[in-house]
């Protein structure tokens, strides 16, 4: 590494710039301008190459310092051309958005309630005349013009063992037949009507004087009307009665009642008349409005 070294202030130091802060220093100018360094002699001529040498050595330094000033200058303006320069990173791509496809909502149908088509009543009667039909043609014999039916031939040929244990039992199997016991003939024969005719079938337009409109292909009048369901009801009341005579003589052949009074409240339930038309009919007319 190489030494800096000032003769004249006997200055020292291996970092180049700290030696030329010190050449610039006033001091240091002071020395070196008053410094020569002559050895005396007793040639005067000598002396006098001596101070000339010494001289020489003088501007060489000056030569020297001023040589270090500009490279102290260049090397600053280096810096500061570093520094003014302006910072150029590599070409930054400009940020774009992400295309955001726009929400389409899905398109919901409208709920669309299915069109419920009237049922044609005499479909309905059909339906029910088939469904009660009980046919005793096979067990009625004649005394003169006397008909006898004989019902314990027919529960023994119809019914199976287990059919006839259950009523043995006191149990009511037929739906219909229960609940004219429960209740009466008029309210099993509501309910059983209430369950096979919908309320599209049937419309009602002033229940205290009657008038409603039942549909057989088109739009009865009320009188019209009124005939079909007193035809329907009848064939109701028809197969209660007969289910009625079926369970009581089951029942008897295994169980004798001896209570009459039962008697007669089962059969006031059962055999209502002509009356539990019209009361039927009410009912109806009250639950189809």
């Amino acid at each position: 590494m190489p030494e800096y070294f000032c003769e004249a202030c006997n200055f020292k130091t291996p970092i180049k710039c700290k030696f030329i802060t010190h050449n610039e220093t006033s001091k240091h100018l002071k020395k070196i301008e008053s410094f020569v360094k002559v050895e005396v002699t007793e040639n005067p001529l000598q002396t006098k190459v001596d101070m000339l040498e010494q001289t020489i050595k003088l501007l060489i330094k000056r030569i020297e310092l001023l040589e270090l000033k500009q490279e102290k200058r260049q090397d600053g303006s280096q810096v500061v051309e570093q520094v003014k320069k302006p910072f150029v990173d590599k070409k930054i791509e400009p940020i774009t958005e992400p295309v955001v496809e726009p929400v389409v909502e899905p398109v919901v149908e409208p709920v669309v309630e299915p069109v419920v088509e009237p049922v044609d009543i005499d479909m309905i009667i059909n339906h029910i005349e088939s469904e009660c039909y009980i046919n005793f043609d096979d067990y009625k014999t004649f005394i003169g013009d006397e008909e006898i039916l004989d019902l314990e031939s027919y529960v023994n040929t119809k019914l199976d063992d287990k059919t006839q244990q259950k009523i043995a039992n006191g149990e009511v199997v037929w739906d219909i037949l229960k609940d004219t016991y429960d209740t009466d003939s008029e309210k099993a024969i509501f309910k059983k009507i209430c369950k096979i005719i919908p309320k599209e079938s049937i419309k009602v337009n002033d229940i205290s004087r009657g008038k409603f409109s039942i549909y057989c292909g088109e739009w009865l009048n009320p009188i019209e009307s009124t005939t079909k369901l007193e035809n329907l009801i009848n064939e109701l009341q028809l197969y209660i009665s007969s289910l009625h005579s079926i369970h009581a003589t089951a029942r008897d052949m295994y169980i004798k009642d001896s209570n009459p009074d039962n008697y007669i409240k089962t059969l006031e339930k059962v055999y209502q008349g002509d009356e539990v038309k019209s009361k039927v009919i009410k009912l109806l007319l009250v639950y189809y409005k």
